[in-house]
């Protein structure tokens, strides 16, 4: 290193130590930073000064930044910057400088004017203390809250998941028995259908055979098929006289023809129901007469009742109770010819004991799996949203809170809906988490949810529909909905305190002072290469 270049160094470093007895007012990370420099610049860079011109007393740049220790430039937005150990560092305009009046609790602010300003903060760090207590308390107890509201919440979010494995395992099986019970199915209804095939037949081979079609030719057939289809028949015993008017045909001379088993039986059955037609008129006449009595009777009472005569009604004999109970009308019977029909339709409609369990069995199991697979459905769609950290959503579902607010009562309920009265102001939407860290400086970085959206909600007159937005703040349960608001038409805010929030970062953003605007000096440094 050359004699010149140490010269200059030594020179910059004594002007450097001079000056640095006049940065008051800068922050101490600006400070350090002016340590390793000579010059900065202001007005955006559009004026260079020498560290030298660092609160002189003289404003030189237009936005004030070369004067934050002095009132030089007090008419700008510069601002004296209080360090105020042992509470928190604010800034004031430079115009409360050395005014007499002590503004920075530790006084650094009248270092000129001749006041004594006794330092402040330790007491007003108390005060700031005291009053944030209520809030402190309320973080504490939210936290603690939100401890076992974890623990609630992995233990009903473990059982979804057991409910969920139980349910892919159910669903599992059931699809093997449902294939298996298909299979058997299959099996048996073939059995089926071959038996039902082999009844049917043989039901058709009966109706030939009583009929007495089986002895006829291809062309006496089509010959009853033709005259069926012309005349016509309004009842199944019809047929025998065409039936045997075909047969008729085939005879040669006087041979008789024998009849068929179906005539002999329809015979019977004409025999039967002419004898019970006229036992049925027969009675139908001894009712009649005795209706006709019995009016005759009532009438006879009714005319010596008006002429004061007591009418005595004559007990039913044993013999006359007897004449009743006789006089019941036949059953009718069903005709021979319709009962082998019918005997036909019982075949069609034949099923196979066998098939019929099954058929059940396959039908049970694979709705048993429609429905599995349903609430497994559900389930699936349950567990994929989005609970937020630790699930701690999962906890508050189904839970509702509710708040009157002026004339209404407004009512949220988690994963469902919010009103006002009867009126719905939406359903809640998925959660949306956000990305957080518990301070500045932390690398511990999560996901957190600030707030919940309730949407489609009822209609306003001549509105949009309703929806509500509920911000999330820490607090302990049990949960309380304030602050509901309408900031524009059927558009409504509201505040929750709930545990679900609380984080060790609300300790430190309660420690905070909340009136602390920062407005950084405007000074800009270059920090130039050291050799």
């Amino acid at each position: 290193m050359s004699l010149q270049w140490r010269l200059a160094a030594t020179l910059a470093l004594v002007a450097v130590c001079a000056h640095a007895s006049d940065w008051r007012g800068i922050s101490p990370g600006l400070q350090h930073k002016l340590n390793a420099v000579s010059s900065f610049t202001c007005d955006n860079g559009q004026q260079r000064l020498e560290l030298s011109r660092l609160n002189d007393n003289y404003c030189d740049c237009v936005d004030g930044s070369d004067e934050p220790g002095t009132s030089a430039c007090s008419h700008t937005a510069a601002v004296f910057h209080c360090v105020n150990a042992g509470f928190f560092s604010t800034d004031v305009p430079t115009s409360r400088v050395n005014d007499g009046l002590c503004d920075c609790c530790d006084g650094s602010d009248e270092y000129a004017s001749g006041v004594s300003c006794a330092s402040q903060c330790a007491e007003k760090m108390e005060a700031f203390k005291a009053d944030k207590k209520d809030l402190i308390e309320q973080v504490e107890a939210g936290l603690k809250d939100r401890v076992a509201l974890v623990a609630e919440a992995q233990r009903l979010w473990d059982e979804e998941q057991d409910k969920k494995k139980q349910m892919e395992t159910s669903a599992s099986s059931l699809k093997v028995m449902v294939e298996q019970l298909e299979a058997r199915k299959e099996d048996d209804e073939r059995l089926e259908r071959q038996e039902k095939a082999k009844r049917i037949a043989a039901s058709k081979t009966e109706i030939l055979s009583q009929l007495g079609l089986l002895e006829l030719t291809k062309e006496q057939l089509l010959s009853i098929i033709l005259e069926i289809g012309r005349d016509g028949v309004s009842a199944k015993h019809e047929l025998l006289p065409i039936i045997r008017k075909e047969r008729e045909s085939s005879l040669e001379g006087e041979e008789e023809l024998a009849r068929t088993p179906m005539e002999e039986k329809d015979e019977a059955f004409r025999e039967r129901d002419d004898a019970r037609q006229k036992e049925t008129r027969r009675i139908e006449k001894l009712l009649e007469e005795r209706e006709e009595k019995k009016a005759q009777e009532a009438n006879d009472a009714g005319t010596e009742a008006t002429e004061g005569a007591e009418a005595v009604t004559e007990p039913e004999t044993e013999a006359s109770t007897q004449q009743e109970e006789d006089l019941t009308l036949p059953e009718v019977e069903t005709r021979p010819i319709n009962l082998l029909y019918e005997e036909l339709a019982a075949s069609e409609r034949y099923e196979w004991v066998q098939a019929v369990v099954t058929r059940k069995q396959h039908e049970d199991t694979k709705k048993e799996l429609t429905d599995e697979e349903k609430k497994l459905t559900e389930t699936q769609k349950l567990v994929e949203k989005n609970y937020g950290e630790d699930h701690l959503f999962f906890a508050l579902r189904d839970k509702c809170v509710d708040s009157e607010a002026g004339q209404y009562k407004y009512k949220i309920c988690f994963f469902g809906k919010a009103t006002q009265d009867h009126t719905k102001l939406g359903d809640m939407e998925d959660i949306k988490t956000v990305e957080s860290t518990e301070g500045e400086d932390s690398t511990n970085d999560f996901l957190t949810v600030k707030e919940i959206k309730f949407s489609n909600g009822q209609k306003c007159w001549n509105g949009p529909n309703r929806s509500l937005t509920v911000t999330l703040e820490c607090g302990p349960e049990p949960m309380e909905l304030s602050e509901i608001e309408e900031p524009s038409t059927c558009v409504y805010t509201a505040k929750l305190r709930t545990p679900v929030v609380c984080t060790e970062g609300d300790r430190e953003r309660i420690m905070m002072l909340d009136d602390v605007k920062v407005a950084p000096h405007h000074i800009e440094i270059e920090v130039l290469p050291t050799l």
